[in-house]
């Protein structure tokens, strides 16, 4: 299986959508504190519509994983 390598915006939106769930499903409150931040630094260099598409990959993650818990 092939896989295209992701470009820099494809990449700072996984990065993006990933925080987003950690900052949720961290462990700890220092965890999620952290994840929150990474969120934030990464979200400052992104377009508003590129980070609303995030928050709504990251919900239909979170949805999708928890579902029925």
């Amino acid at each position: 299986m092939n896989r295209r390598p992701l470009n820099e915006k494809q990449s700072e939106r996984q990065a993006l959508t990933l925080a987003l769930v950690l900052a949720v499903t961290a462990k700890t409150k220092a965890h999620s504190q952290q994840a929150v931040l990474l969120a934030g630094s990464i979200a400052g260099r992104m377009q508003p519509l590129d980070v609303a598409h995030c928050q709504t990959e990251a919900k239909r993650i979170m949805d999708t994983t928890f579902k029925g818990e």
